[in-house]
């Protein structure tokens, strides 16, 4: 069978995987104005929405599994298309929340079904440019969406028919090109009592990193100690299993632990500074709104384009150290902009603006490719779970970073100025330690995608 047309639905689903979340974050200002919302409703959206991912990541990545290549990335399909379009509709603030939240969980399901299916649909030796293709396609079309989208707006009265008219078709080719994708179900129970699990142990411990901030720091002690009782009971539970939730069988692969802990290390560094680097920038060298999203959009493109080189390079040559140097390279963005001085010429800026979207393209390629390539391909979705995990945990504890850094800058009396070169010199030495895990199961001389 002929598996171009699933390849290219798996794609097309990727990049539906940050499509609707770019397009609610475009229309985000048009919403708060038409129904008022307040000036933090921006920030409690944002955090719905990586509360359902964090929490659905591992139980939707076993449903994806469970269902097989075909069932399991339409099952993400629908899901993203009906949490999606509800998002113009008018609604409070409670409703916008728990409509981000079940996109979040929609978000979990589509990543998983949509890897599963091009991890079963990729030519052997051609994981790594399937990997950056999928960047590179999903790249393009974010790179062209504010363009329809402002397009339609001036055409569409509604929000949600622009949804529906923008995704609607994106979808139903999807749809179309997965029937010809095999259909392998793993008719297994689902594994409810480890759903369960998973939910309290992660959910206790994602709340007591801001209870230590809002609430007595015994509470937050509380909710520390409850959330580590269920992991330890979450992990006795899966020990037992065969094809367990939570992906012990691939956690115990070093190639595996090594690419999970280092996407969490570059996440968090990457999310820690990303708020204050726009203000920081728009201040400290006067630079335009147009001149920074552009060069965004850019850098965007630009480390699309280095992953699916990067992926085409590690096809051909499985031994190349591609995630520890992508590392080092962001390790030296980072630090080249600590070392910045606001009012300096713009142009000293683009040298380590250059690093890090090299050494982010790089190392996003490699991750997965370790990742998902040292996993079994029946257990694709269960890599992506933890790929997934490690991004939304990043993202929801990244910000509480920030906030202890100005609160050890308050109290060390230290200038204001200091903030931001501090969390990005923080960032650099967590990528740091990402490109030292990256060397942890690297040098095995294992082609992944033989690792089944």
């Amino acid at each position: 069978m002929d598996s171009r047309p699933a390849l290219v639905a798996s794609l097309l689903g990727l990049s539906l995987t940050v499509l609707p979340g770019f397009l609610v974050s475009l229309s985000l200002p048009r919403l708060m104005a038409e129904m008022a919302f307040g000036t933090q409703a921006s920030g409690m959206i944002l955090l719905a929405y990586l509360l359902g991912l964090t929490l659905a990541a591992l139980p939707m990545s076993a449903v994806a599994g469970r269902l097989g290549p075909r069932a399991g990335f339409r099952l993400g399909l629908v899901l993203m298309l009906v949490t999606a379009i509800p998002h113009g509709l008018p609604q409070n603030l409670e409703q916008m929340l728990v409509l981000r939240f079940l996109q979040g969980i929609a978000l979990a399901s589509l990543l998983a079904g949509s890897i599963g299916l091009l991890r079963v649909s990729t030519p052997p030796g051609s994981l790594g440019r399937a990997l950056g293709g999928a960047g590179l396609f999903s790249a393009a079309i974010m790179f062209v969406a504010p363009f329809v989208w402002n397009g339609l707006a001036a055409l569409v009265p509604s929000l949600s028919l622009e949804f529906a008219l923008v995704l609607t078709p994106l979808v139903g080719l999807a749809w179309w090109l997965a029937s010809r994708a095999p259909s392998e179900p793993q008719l297994r129970r689902f594994d409810l009592i480890g759903t369960l699990l998973s939910l309290l142990s992660i959910g206790l411990l994602i709340v007591a990193v801001p209870a230590i901030t809002f609430l007595d720091w015994r509470w937050a002690l509380r909710f520390l100690v409850g959330g580590l009782l269920f992991l330890a009971l979450f992990v006795w539970h899966q020990s037992r299993r065969e094809t367990p939730l939570l992906p012990l069988d691939l956690l115990a692969r070093p190639r595996v632990t090594g690419a999970f802990l280092a996407r969490l290390l570059v996440s968090a560094g990457l999310t820690l500074p990303e708020l204050m680097l726009i203000a920081y920038f728009y201040q400290g060298w006067e630079l335009s709104v147009a001149t920074i999203g552009l060069t965004m959009s850019l850098t965007m493109l630009g480390s699309a384009i280095i992953g699916f080189l990067g992926g085409w390079a590690l096809d051909r040559r499985p031994g190349l150290p591609l995630l520890p140097l992508g590392a080092l390279l962001l390790v030296l963005g980072f630090g080249g902009l600590a070392l910045q001085t606001p009012g300096d010429s713009g142009w000293l800026l683009l040298p380590p603006i250059i690093a890090m979207t090299v050494g982010r393209g790089a190392f996003e390629v490699a991750c997965g490719w370790r990742l998902l390539g040292g996993s079994p391909r029946h257990r694709a979705p269960a890599g992506q779970g933890l790929l997934t995990l490690a991004e939304a945990i990043a993202r929801l504890v990244a910000p509480y970073g920030t906030l202890l850094v100005a609160v050890l800058v308050d109290k060390a009396q230290l200038d204001q100025s200091l903030l931001v070169p501090l969390c990005l010199g923080v960032a650099a030495a967590g990528m740091l330690l990402a490109a030292l895990l990256g060397l942890l199961g690297g040098r095995t001389g294992e082609v992944p995608e033989q690792s089944a």
